[in-house]
């Protein structure tokens, strides 16, 4: 038999036994989905994030108030934006609500209909920082502040989740019992740290809408004094509430690079469990394919005698089991590479708020489709050497 009629024959049986192979291969086929998802999903929320912060061009450092006492709050503010020169675009933001556990009484409303989105109160540095690009009307200005207007500024999704009309400036909207005028759209864009809807930090406080401490974001305007200034920082915020040499921090001072550095950790560890549980479940869908080749082999024990009958070499029959178990680990695999690439642009699709482009990173994919080959062939080896050994008149005698 030449070598073409050896997988020609291999993949004859494979196409005359579909169903069978399909669910042989449904271990292979979950393995190879969860990976390819699992890896396009960070992949893709990696490299948006990435693209996002770079496109900030400075390091951005931001300082998180704790929700115990003393709170950071406007006496912060000022020291850092009167005492520290080398600060640049400080930004103060306090929390209203966020989308996940924001109750019927802060929901954003207009009309009748209503939406759980991020709402956070903000200072005017916020658009530079952020480098915000305003599509309607303006974002908020000092004199905003200052006379404790009930404005806000809303990103381009809230159009979308409010039903609001398409040029909504100078609409009125509800947060909790409060009506709000916008005054500017903003594009909204996935990986950063924006919110839906912004207010005026005064008016949020005049209005009882904020909620705990303050946080400061900025950027430096000399990034190799990074370190020196972070101390100077941390120094200031601890003596403006005269915190004890005993008393912990009530912030966290925490540089992009390190927040960078902690997300790849956490990444890397959830990466680990995955490779330990995709590797049990390789180690199923070998046992799943073996078991599959001996009952092929015990079934065909006739059709080997004959194939041996008219001239297959014991070789031969070898590698037309091992074809085929090579074959069923294909099918698993291709089927779960185009099923996690589905699975993984629908996540991507619904965690991101604008369209992300889908990330599928080739090494873990072509590592895990190697694998499958090789359970394949390491499956298919036994059964196939057993189907070798069979002695050709006692197999053509089997029936």
């Amino acid at each position: 038999m030449r070598t073409i009629d050896l997988f020609a024959y291999a993949l004859a049986q494979v196409r005359a036994h579909l169903g069978r192979s399909f669910l042989t291969a449904s271990g292979i086929t979950v393995t190879i989905a969860c990976v390819v998802t699992l890896y396009s999903v960070i992949e893709s929320m990696n490299a948006m994030v990435d693209a996002q912060l770079n496109a900030l061009g400075k390091e951005m450092i931001q300082v998180s108030g704790s929700y115990g006492e003393p709170q950071l709050g406007r006496r912060e503010n000022d020291a850092l934006l009167t005492q520290v020169p080398e600060i640049r675009h400080l930004t103060a933001t306090q929390w209203i609500s966020f989308r996940l556990n924001t109750g019927p009484d802060m929901q954003a409303r207009f009309g009748s209909q209503q939406a759980q989105l991020e709402i956070y109160a903000a200072t005017p540095a916020l658009a530079e920082l952020m480098k915000l690009t305003m599509l309607q009307g303006r974002f908020l200005s000092a004199s905003d502040e200052q006379q404790h207007l009930r404005v806000c500024v809303v990103s381009s999704n809230v159009i979308k989740e409010l039903k609001l009309p398409q040029h909504p400036v100078g609409t009125r909207i509800r947060i909790a019992r409060y009506e709000c005028s916008i005054i500017g759209v903003f594009q909204s864009r996935s990986g950063v740290n924006l919110s839906d809807i912004y207010v005026p930090l005064n008016t949020a406080e005049d209005s009882g809408l904020s909620n705990g401490p303050w946080h400061f974001r900025f950027v430096l305007a000399d990034e190799s004094r990074t370190n020196a200034v972070i101390v100077k920082i941390r120094n200031l915020l601890r003596s403006v509430p005269r915190l004890s040499p005993e008393e912990n921090d009530n912030f966290r001072i925490l540089r992009e690079s390190e927040m960078r550095k902690t997300r790849d950790e956490i990444l890397n560890s959830v990466a680990l469990g995955a490779v330990l549980l995709v590797s049990i479940s390789f180690l199923i869908s070998a046992v799943g394919i073996m078991n599959v080749m001996l009952v092929a082999v015990t079934q065909r024990t006739s059709e080997i005698g004959l194939l041996r009958a008219v001239g297959a070499t014991a070789a031969q029959v070898r590698w037309m089991f091992l074809i085929e178990a090579c074959a069923i680990a294909c099918v698993g695999a291709v089927t779960g590479v185009l099923a996690g690439i589905g699975i993984s642009a629908l996540i991507v699709d619904l965690i991101s708020k604008n369209p992300t482009p889908l990330s599928v990173p080739l090494v873990p994919v072509a590592i895990a489709i190697g694998i499958s080959m090789l359970t394949g062939i390491l499956t298919g080896l036994w059964p196939a050497t057993r189907a070798a050994r069979l002695d050709p008149i006692q197999a053509l005698a089997s029936d």
